[in-house]
């Protein structure tokens, strides 16, 4: 009899173990992913570089993703939205990173951006590493009798941010050894709306060895 009971607590013991331990197990923390974790692009001084990101809910239950900035860098920087941004299970929200070239930046110079991911339901978090590199390019050689339109550099006015309105400066230069007339200019991107002129300029005489410098408003 007394070996009954001590088989009796023994089989007691082992499924209430076994029930503890199988809770655990069926219970997954939240994970949230980033499809990209380090981006690089290059461009010339006083050009604005975007980048993109999608952020997904893989978890089991909904996640609220804060974002933080870290790294090195020096350049102006601003990401789209702001957060925090709350992730239903299987859901995704893309976030847009912009990257302010400096016009005085020297060619091969970097910046490097860090912008954290953190899922505020279980502290896991993701950091996108981004990689800005400035390239001037070489000016080509000049032409022998005719003009030579190239684009000297860009700047813009104002922080390029969703819903926002900048400024888009962009100068060019005639290098050749003619003029240049009826130049037109069209500004076309699918991140970018073009509010002035219609997102087309003309210059209508750009003579050799001078520059100008145009202006065109976009919303982002």
């Amino acid at each position: 009899m007394k070996n009954s009971k001590m088989s009796l607590v023994l089989i007691l013991v082992l499924a209430v173990s076994l029930a503890v331990t199988g809770k655990g197990l069926a219970q997954t923390p939240d994970t949230i992913t980033l499809n990209n974790i380090n981006l690089s692009q290059s461009g010339i001084p006083g050009a604005t570089i975007s980048y993109s990101v999608t952020v997904t809910n893989n978890g089991v239950s909904d996640a609220t993703v804060e974002l933080s900035e870290g790294g090195s860098h020096k350049w102006p920087t601003y990401y789209s939205p702001a957060g925090p941004i709350d992730l239903q299970v299987g859901a995704s929200q893309n976030f847009s990173i912009y990257v302010q070239i400096p016009a005085d930046a020297a060619s091969s110079t970097n910046d490097i951006y860090e912008l954290t991911f953190k899922n505020t339901v279980n502290a896991e978090s993701h950091t996108l590493k981004v990689n800005t590199l400035a390239q001037v390019p070489q000016p080509p050689m000049a032409p022998t009798g005719r003009p030579l339109v190239v684009v000297n550099g860009y700047d813009t006015v104002g922080k390029v941010r969703g819903g926002q309105e900048f400024t888009l400066k962009l100068q060019f230069a005639n290098q050749g050894q003619l003029s240049a007339v009826n130049i037109i200019i069209t500004f076309e991107n699918a991140g970018f709306l073009a509010r002035s002129t219609g997102g087309t300029v003309t210059i209508p005489v750009l003579d050799a060895g001078k520059e100008v410098t145009l202006s065109q408003n976009f919303s982002v």
